[in-house]
């Protein structure tokens, strides 16, 4: 089960004393990758509060709620994409959110209706939740300052594209893929546990400063 590949993987890093106390968000924790966010953070002694579509289904918050720290730091909250606000008490009180909500389904009938306008609009509404907060709105801004200062002087950044399994519910794949998104070139791909060395020294970082 991805219950057991969370327990078993990674290890159990030692917490450390600078991010106790801490408190991040993560939106769409049910997701595959998100569940990963949130095992790691808990890892490290951050405290998670995690959106997800209905908290109160035990099947679907079980792989969350047994993951080691969740007992005592995992908050779990309701929260839709279409619902503006819906993320405002979500983000409060948080020094770090990872936005990872976005709908996938395999067969649609209006693309536009069921992916492309709740992924826009989801995604508007957790940045409409943040910039009630206004340090979060500086972090946004100054990310978004950042990649067209590297653009105009030629400076590169790592963008990250994560892909995997698309439920932790019913994963059955370990991987993520990192998109290449050049002509005519195939992407690469990795084990989804590695996923932990980038966004958690990110975080790391980010959470150190703040």
């Amino acid at each position: 089960t991805l219950t057991g590949q969370l327990k078993r993987e990674g290890g159990g890093e030692e917490i450390s004393g600078s991010r106790v106390g801490k408190v991040v968000a993560v939106t769409g924790a049910l997701g595959y990758v998100a569940s990963w966010l949130v095992k790691y953070l808990l890892e490290r002694g951050y405290t998670v509060k995690a959106s997800i579509f209905d908290p109160n289904d035990p099947k679907k918050t079980q792989n969350l709620l047994s993951l080691d720290g969740a007992k005592q730091r995992l908050k779990l909250f309701k929260a839709d994409l279409l619902e503006e606000g819906a993320f405002d008490s979500v983000v409060e009180g948080c020094q770090g959110v990872f936005h990872t909500a976005s709908p996938f389904y395999w067969f649609v009938t209006d693309p536009q209706a069921e992916l492309v306008d709740p992924a826009l609009k989801g995604t508007l509404n957790v940045l409409e939740s943040c910039a009630k907060l206004w340090y979060m709105l500086s972090k946004t801004l100054a990310e978004e300052a950042a990649w067209k200062f590297a653009k105009e002087k030629g400076i590169d950044l790592v963008f990250i594209e994560w892909f995997g399994a698309w439920s932790s519910v019913t994963a059955i794949a370990e991987y993520k893929c990192r998109a290449n998104f050049e002509p005519n070139k195939r992407p690469s791909a990795q084990i989804i546990r590695d996923l932990k060395h980038f966004p958690m020294q990110a975080a790391d970082g980010l959470m150190l400063q703040m």
